[in-house]
This record gives C-alpha cells, sequence and structure tokens, in this order.
C-alpha cells in the first residue's frame, strides 16, 4: 500500500522471539512483570483497568444523556492538580466516576470533593460501578451533608 519504503524487515528468528523457549531474555533469568499477568493470562494492571474505566465513564455520560443531562461530556485530564471530576456539564453536581474491584468509599468521597471545590459546583458524588452490573445500577455515593443540602428546599 505504501510502497517497498514502509515494509517491516524479515521477521527475528524463533530463537530471538519474546517468549520463545530460546528468547535471549529467558536465558539470562529476566522475567515477565508479574504484576500485569496472572496464570491464565488475566490481567490486573496496566492498560486494562484504564480501558475498562474509560468505557464505564462512557456508559455513565450516555445514561446520563439520555436521562435528563444532554450536555453530559467526559471531562478529561484527569490527575491535574486542579481536576475537576470525570463528567462535566452535569449542571450543580461534579461527578467522579470509579470502576473497581474494591470499593474505596472514603478516599474516593474525599477527591470528590476536593473536585467539588474546584469546579465550584454545590454537589460532589462518586459514580461507583457495581460488579456485573449496568451504569443504570451503579452506586451514587455523597457525604450526609451534601445530601441534606440537596434535599432541604
Amino acid at each position: 500500500m505504501f510502497g517497498s519504503r514502509y515494509r517491516r524487515g524479515p521477521s527475528l528468528p524463533l530463537a530471538f522471539q519474546a517468549g520463545s523457549p530460546d528468547d535471549p531474555s529467558r536465558r539470562a533469568g529476566i522475567e515477565a512483570d508479574a504484576s500485569t499477568e496472572k496464570e491464565g493470562g488475566e490481567v490486573t494492571g496496566g492498560s486494562a483497568p484504564k480501558r475498562k474505566g474509560s468505557q464505564f465513564e462512557r456508559d455513565v455520560v450516555a445514561y446520563l444523556r439520555e436521562h435528563g443531562f444532554p450536555e453530559a461530556e467526559r471531562a478529561y485530564g484527569a490527575g491535574r492538580p486542579e481536576d475537576v471530576g470525570d463528567i462535566a456539564n452535569v449542571t450543580g453536581i461534579c461527578c467522579e466516576v470509579k470502576n473497581h474491584a474494591r470499593l474505596e468509599l472514603a478516599q474516593w468521597v474525599d477527591e470528590a470533593e476536593r473536585e467539588r471545590i474546584n469546579t465550584r459546583q454545590p454537589f460532589g458524588v462518586v459514580i461507583a460501578k457495581r460488579r456485573g452490573k449496568g451504569a443504570a445500577q451503579s452506586y451514587v455515593v455523597m457525604t450526609l451533608e451534601s445530601f441534606t443540602r440537596l434535599v432541604t428546599p
């Protein structure tokens, strides 16, 4: 398609391909990073959790758009000192979205509160995915103080 200029060179001999019995890194005693792959190929770190988190954010945005928040969108730039949450354009609410195996509510609510202050919104919430459930069945968590301000006329 791009002509011979962009063709890949010949593949490496089997002895030099990663993972083969004769792979030089295996002979040197270098092992694969055990934190990223468990026995059976299950991924425990790296980009798979990030992909799952990003997909859940997209699912939450789609749900919010279908249920009264047509301007909802992902807020990019997580991890900045002035983080503003994961979902933008939900009037009055700063949303922090989490898709983790373990619920760490105290830490997440504190994070949502910091981001609420950064965005100058009256409420901060955590939207936490439930295992095996869709976005509509997620938990929404906030402090009791925030809840009483929300429901008090």
